[in-house]
């Protein structure tokens, strides 16, 4: 569990079941998907799913960027290392969007305009 070193109010958590050693060791080379969930804590009356972060294997720990703060580098059960490019539309959940970088973009909010 981390916060956007520059958006406070951005939650990440992984996701990794609670499986005892044989349990996991039994389906260890088993593909299936694992999340990175990044939560939205702007609104203090609800929390929102920014974004939905897949992976192939269990992420067992992950980092953002310290440089590039739209990249995750997440490291796999497995060994692997998996990165994402959150500028990319591809794991944004539909309808939930930044406001400060609609703001960046030069794009107003609905509530700023009247």
């Amino acid at each position: 569990m981390k916060f956007h070193p520059t958006k406070q109010h951005w939650l990440a958590i992984s996701l990794v079941k609670q499986l005892r050693f044989a349990d996991r060791a039994e389906i260890m080379g088993s593909s299936f998907d694992a999340h990175i969930l990044i939560l939205d804590f702007s609104d203090s009356q609800l929390i929102n799913l920014a974004y939905d972060l897949i992976s192939p294997v269990e992420v067992t720990s992950f980092v953002f960027h310290p440089e590039h703060e739209k990249i995750i580098m997440g490291g796999c059960i497995n060994g692997q290392v998996i990165v994402w490019d959150l500028s990319s539309n591809e794991h944004r959940v539909g309808g939930i969007r930044d406001k400060s970088e609609d703001l960046d973009n030069g794009m107003e909010d609905d509530d700023e305009k009247s």
